[in-house]
């Protein structure tokens, strides 16, 4: 008995991928005019593409990060201090706005791997 192969697809489904690395906790790009809000542009982008495709069975969005977010501000060692991190809850600012923003996933980067793991555990959710 032969298998009978499926119909074809009318349309093929489409994946779009959106993602960030690297931002080392830099959400805005200071400059002498002003600051550029880079990680709100990128959401935007997100959300617009989002709804453009919210009824489309055949199109998904998906935005993830690579990583090296937590990294490189002066707020990241701020919260590094063992005072800051007295909360068992505390979950690291990055990821709480990234949660907001709709990231469907992450992973850690080499930077953020730096941090001991007692850290890393409070961080990451």
């Amino acid at each position: 008995m032969a298998l009978t192969p499926p119909p074809p697809l009318l349309r093929p489904f489409r994946l779009k991928i959106l993602h960030l690395n690297d931002l080392h906790g830099h959400l805005v790009h200071l400059t002498p005019a002003g600051h550029e809000p880079v990680f709100a542009r990128v959401v935007g982008r997100v959300r617009h593409l989002r709804q453009r495709y919210a009824t489309d069975p055949h199109t998904a969005v998906l935005f993830l990060s690579a990583g090296d977010d937590m990294a490189g501000s002066v707020f990241d060692e701020i919260l590094d201090e063992p005072a800051a991190l007295t909360d068992d809850s505390c979950v690291h600012a990055s990821y709480r706005l990234y949660a907001a923003a709709g990231l469907d996933a992450a992973v850690l980067g080499n930077h953020d791997c730096w941090r001991p793991t007692s850290t890393l555990r409070r961080f990451c959710p």
